[in-house]
């Protein structure tokens, strides 16, 4: 008697006879097509709406059996394998393990895939039904190894391999393969739940596997070790731990939990990391809910809660992410969050003021610009922090006479005995705009104040001269270095003053650029034979 013949349905007692008879039908021809998983959907809701009893589920495959194509053997494996998955994810996992039954006692059946079995074991041992998991396994063990690892993967990728190593001992220790997600899957998901004995088995399969485990991981593990001496910190080391892994709904939801559980109340620095994570998931305006927060339940925000807002409502301004019409709206509430953090006696950082002041700029708020560049200097702030091409575009165009008076005041205040990087790179900055001229004011600004120009304040000068074609200016520019004890002009000189004299269009013969320097004092003997060439002379 063949095979099919075997699974022709007797009566659909279990469940509606009409109903079933169309699902089989359905779950046929989807089998017949190759599409598996909308064959376990199918089975799955027709299970959880029609309450199918376990004795349906088989009577269920005996239908779709029946309706096997000839000479397609893989599609009953795939009608055994979507029953069996899809009874473990409609909570019915006793029909699956009928169907096993029925399968083993039943010559030349074939058992469903060993992955189907997997989910199988997975809703078992999420019920504690260890004695039916270990029962499973031990058919998948007789079906072959294939089919063994297929489960034991199954397990492993939905957190359940440490119960895999109590319910099944040695048995379940087989070779999976080496995947770095899959692995990091489950140890965060251990991680985040609290679980340090199944976090540290995960750790030493990565090992033996050959696993590297990452910082990041050995330090969640330290802090969840140091956790269980003090359980009234778990909840928020879980916190931590959630916002480490990138999973921001489940600190938001631990940190629900807090607020209103008996546990122990959550603290700033929780809210702040929460907050921090929402900011560079983009997700600012629920960063501003939680905020608010902090108020309803009299949590007062720290000096980080006040940074982390302001940089965040910048930041979002900064890339592109707030519409144009809201745009005053982020600069706004920075603002008024910079007042609220002085009230409450904390001071900005330099971070926090390069992005306001780059804003500023670009909002074109010159008292404001002003205002800031002020408390700047007098909070000591360094002017590498200001020197930015977005500021000095702005003043520039809107006011080249403000520009050269916060250089004056950066001078009064002593920037130029402290800081001759940052004056060197305000020179890059203004020459890089074609301001060269209002770079000259910087530094004769300075030097009034006691800065001692170096060559290379000077070189930087003359060759944005030479590329603006002020060749008279780069010129005039050397003769001061020349007047100058402690100024020695070097080959980055000559050079910026062959280019400059390289694009006057009218200079194209080498005698003309001797003639030139000779009567700006430039000796020739300290230009290379080369340089005729090199800058195409003839």
């Amino acid at each position: 008697m063949e095979w099919r013949f075997l699974l022709l349905p007797r009566h659909l007692s279990s469940v509606a006879p009409s109903s079933a008879a169309v699902v089989a039908g359905e779950i046929s021809v989807l089998l017949s097509a190759r599409n598996f998983l909308a064959s376990v959907n199918c089975a799955e809701q027709f299970i959880s709406s029609e309450a199918v009893t376990s004795s349906g589920v088989l009577e269920l495959y005996r239908a779709v059996a029946a309706a096997a194509p000839s000479g397609k053997a893989r599609y009953l494996v795939d009608a055994a394998s979507a029953l069996v998955e899809a009874s473990a994810r409609a909570d019915l996992p006793d029909g699956a393990l009928r169907l096993l039954e029925f399968l083993i006692d039943t010559p030349a059946a074939r058992l469903p895939m060993g992955s189907s079995c997997g989910h199988l074991m997975v809703k078992l041992l999420s019920l504690g039904r260890r004695a039916d998991a270990r029962h499973v396994f031990e058919i998948l063990a007789d079906a072959g190894e294939r089919r063994r690892k297929k489960a034991m993967n199954e397990l492993w990728a939905a957190g359940r391999g440490a119960d895999a190593f109590k319910v099944f001992g040695e048995m379940a220790d087989v070779p999976v393969v080496s995947y770095r997600k899959r692995y990091d899957f489950m140890m965060y998901g251990y991680l985040k739940n609290g679980d340090l004995q199944s976090a540290s088995e995960i750790r030493t399969r990565m090992m033996q596997g050959g696993i590297k485990l990452s910082t990041q991981q050995r330090r969640m593990l330290r802090m969840l070790a140091e956790a269980r001496a003090c359980p009234e910190n778990m909840l928020r080391i879980k916190v931590e731990i959630c916002i480490m892994a990138q999973d921001i709904d489940e600190a938001i939801r631990l940190l629900r939990h807090m607020s209103h559980g008996d546990k122990s109340p959550p603290n700033a620095h929780s809210y702040n990391l929460v907050i921090a994570g929402l900011w560079k998931a983009g997700r600012g305006d629920e960063a501003v809910k939680l905020f608010g927060e902090m108020t309803d339940i009299s949590l007062a925000p720290n000096h980080f809660t006040y940074t982390v807002m302001i940089n965040g409502h910048l930041k979002r301004l900064g890339n592109g992410l707030t519409p144009r019409k809201n745009g005053n709206g982020d600069l706004e509430a920075a603002l008024q969050l910079k007042a609220q953090m002085e009230q409450a006696g904390f001071k900005s950082d330099e971070p926090t003021y390069h992005l306001l002041m780059a804003e500023l700029c670009s909002a074109e708020r010159l008292g404001d610009v002003t205002a800031l560049f002020d408390e700047m200097m007098t909070q000591e702030t360094t002017l590498h922090k200001i020197v930015h091409s977005s500021m000095l575009q702005f003043l520039c165009r809107i006011n080249e006479g403000q520009l050269l008076r916060i250089i004056e005041e950066s001078a009064k205040n002593g920037v130029s005995a402290a800081d001759n990087g940052c004056i060197t790179l305000l020179l890059k900055e203004l020459c890089r705009i074609d301001k060269v001229s209002s770079a000259e004011k910087a530094l004769q600004t300075f030097a009034k104040t006691g800065l001692v120009p170096t060559t290379e304040m000077y070189n930087i000068l003359i060759d944005g001269y030479s590329k603006i074609r002020e060749l008279q200016a780069a010129f005039l520019l050397y003769r001061q270095m020349k007047s100058h004890d402690q100024l020695v002009p070097n080959e980055a000189t000559h050079e910026a003053l062959l280019l400059a004299v390289r694009n006057n269009t009218s200079i194209v013969y080498w005698e003309d650029v001797e003639e030139l320097f000779e009567k700006n004092g430039v000796g020739i003997d300290a230009m290379n034979n080369a340089f005729s060439d090199i800058y195409g002379f003839k």
